[in-house]
């Protein structure tokens, strides 16, 4: 069940300008985390800093390690 944190997370998304596809995707990127929200909210975080707003762009991110930072040291951490 949603909290006020989650509806509050997704509200600044939306005035990030992201479209619910880029959020959805975010959210596929984040199954099977501890904290789901926490880790779309980073992968959010880093597209928006870096200008990726458009599901085109998203392989050229992950190329280009544009989502690095917390989710990249966990997923080192999960493969150790």
């Amino acid at each position: 069940r949603p909290t006020d944190w989650d509806r509050n997370n997704l509200k600044t998304w939306r005035e990030w300008n992201f479209s619910d596809e880029m959020i959805l995707e975010a959210g596929r990127l984040s199954v099977g985390k501890s904290n789901p929200f926490a880790y779309m909210n980073s992968i959010l975080g880093n597209w928006k800093n870096k200008e990726v707003f458009s599901p085109n762009m998203i392989n050229s991110a992950l190329l280009f390690g544009w989502t690095k930072g917390k989710q990249q040291q966990e997923e080192r951490n999960d493969e150790e």
